[in-house]
Parts: C-alpha cells; structure tokens; sequence
C-alpha cells in the first residue's frame, strides 16, 4: 500500500483511492505485487493475544510464546503468503442521464442512493459489503466480473474478536483461532457455531477481471482456518480421541461444491488446521465439523475426510525491490516482480 497526493476536484483520479476523506488530498492505493509472497512479522508485545486473529493471508503460521522475557513482553510470530482479492471499481456520472437506468437498479436493490443525490459511495470490505454485494450482483451481472485482484497481507489482531454463539465455558484468555479467506467480502469476521459446526458465509465476483467462460476464468477461493487444539476440543466436547474431521463447501444452491478441495487434520505444532480451495463464487459457505471417532475394542478410530491431500505450503520467493518515481514523489515497490504504480516511472 501506498499513499500520494490527488487534488480533491479530480474525481476520476481519485477513484482508485480507499480510506480517505473528501477534503483531503492523500490518496491511499494498493500496491502491485505477484501472489504467494511469504511475509513474517515479528512482535513483542506487552500482553498476550487473546481470542481470535483473523487476516488476508495463505497458510499461516503463527507461533505465540506462553511466557512473557525478561522484559515483560510476549514474543508473536505470524506467517504467511500474500493473497489475491477481488475489487470492484463502478463509476456513474450524474451528468452522463444514459447513466441513471443502471444506477437506478442499484439504488432500488440497496433501498438507498437516488440519482438525485450526488455523493461518493465506497463500500469497504467486510460484513456489511456481504449483503450490499449479494443484493447488487443480483440485479446488474456486471458486479459479478472482478475489476482486478489486490494483493493483500493483512493481520488483525483484537482482544474483542469474539465468535457469536460459542458462549464462555471455553473462552480461557488465551489465543484461540486464526481465520483467512480470500474472498471480497464475508457474512461475519469470525465463523459462526450452531452447536455442532463452525460456519462461514463468502460473497464475491464469479469471474476474474476480463473474465468471459464460466469455468475457465472462474475466480477461485480459499480458505483457511487455525484452531488450538484445546480450544476445539472444548468447542465441540471432544476430551482424548483424535477426532473425525469433516471439512465442506456448500455451492449458493445448498449443493456441496465436490471440485473444492478440502484438508483437515491436527499437526505437531499442537493446532487443528483446515482449509477449502478451488471453490468458485458467488456466495458459498464453508462447514467444518468435529466428532467423536467410534471406537473398536477400546481403542478410537482415526478418521479424516478430505477431497485431496494437503495442499503445499506456497514456497518462498525471492524479494526485489525497486524505486519508481513521479515528479517529487518516489515510491519503494517489493515483491517477487515488482511493477511501478500506474504513473510512476522506474527510477
């Protein structure tokens, strides 16, 4: 991510720009990288993460220590590789009434904006974009095509990250859970639990950007999940038995998705681990379960469903850096091919 400066009357120029107020100048911009570039951030922080830590990421690591060093602070280790989003750019000008037709739909599907008032409206990504995108892909397909796809490393890391409907027997104080997905926008920051399984809700465009063949530029989504192993064992009841696993992606139809690919298992690293990939959009939902195995003879059954074997953990890539340059403004661009910044120019 990068910021410059756009004059606040140049509407067109200012259109790529997120989290920013009308009257200021500072544009923030998402930066060009290549996907499935490892970062690794490193804390110390004075207290221990609690709850849960969600993020835009690829198979996570993290590594958090149980005691605080000599300086009262608690090592945080968080890994992962950079992911693409999709993101959707629509511009209606008021003066063009050719216009008004598609904005009107829009309007009526949101139950607010009409043409007649004039104003910037920016949906970020998250719960309340769900809904907005679900209502408005509905009625205008274009919102069903990306404009293009961002890539992202994110890591959130709240105390108040609290799942509904889990209660508070299994709430210790400690690190429970870390969830990422790639998706646009998603029902809820954290899965749900209905008492038997934890669910998440996804909603983005079907096609990639420029995207025409139903299958063969579908956007594909991922998913991933972390979950302590004492944390799950609470969750869902289960005290010694390694548990039997049941990982599913449920197409918008209520049908399951069998060309997701799905992994569940419990690794040495003491965390149930979790992950969906290959679904396609637009708003799937994805259930994980555990249960107790049936035993034989006194000894528990092992079991694991999965439609296919671990995915690879993405392999590190070699990281370039170059400067680009615009006028007095120059920016420094990283990734394994780095790009200038539409305007810039490599320095």
């Amino acid at each position: 991510m990068y910021s410059e400066i756009v004059s606040v009357d140049d509407d067109q120029a200012r259109a790529e720009c997120f989290n920013v107020n009308e009257k200021d100048s500072k544009c923030w911009k998402l930066a060009i990288a290549s996907d499935g570039v490892v970062f690794k951030t490193d804390l110390k922080l004075l207290n221990k993460p609690q709850g849960w830590i969600s993020g835009r990421l690829t198979s996570p690591k993290v590594d958090i220590a149980t005691t605080a060093d000599a300086a009262k602070r608690y090592a945080v280790s968080i890994e992962g590789a950079n992911i693409g989003i999709p993101t959707i750019s629509k511009r209606y000008e008021f003066s063009n009434a050719d216009q008004k037709a598609k904005w009107e739909k829009i309007s009526t599907a949101l139950n607010q904006y009409p043409w007649s008032d004039r104003r910037g409206v920016v949906i970020p990504w998250g719960p309340e974009a769900f809904s907005y995108f679900n209502k408005v892909v509905a009625v205008d397909k274009e919102y069903d095509v990306a404009d293009k796809l961002a890539a992202v490393w994110r890591v959130v890391l709240d105390p108040t990250n609290v799942p509904k409907s889990y209660g508070t027997s299994c709430s210790t104080g400690d690190f429970q859970g870390f969830v990422s997905s790639n998706s646009m926008t998603y029902g809820t920051a954290l899965p749900n639990y209905d008492g038997e399984t934890m669910s998440y809700d996804v909603a983005s465009p079907h096609y990639k950007p420029g995207g025409k063949d139903y299958a063969a530029d579908a956007f594909n989504g991922r998913y991933d999940l972390l979950l302590t192993e004492a944390y799950a064992r609470c969750v869902w009841g289960i005290k010694d038995a390694l548990p039997k696993i049941e990982v599913n992606v449920f197409k918008t139809d209520g049908s399951v998705d069998s060309s997701a690919k799905v992994v569940g298992g419990l690794d040495a690293s003491g965390f149930f681990k979790f992950s969906a990939t290959g679904f396609t959009f637009s708003s799937p939902k994805i259930k994980i379960k555990l249960t107790a195995p049936p035993t034989s003879g006194g000894t528990p059954a092992v079991t694991q469903e999965a439609a296919a074997p671990a995915a690879k953990a993405p392999a590190k890539v070699a990281i370039k850096s170059i400067s680009c340059v615009k006028g007095k403004i120059v920016k420094k661009v990283s990734g394994s091919n780095p790009k200038c910044p539409a305007g810039f120019k490599k320095k």
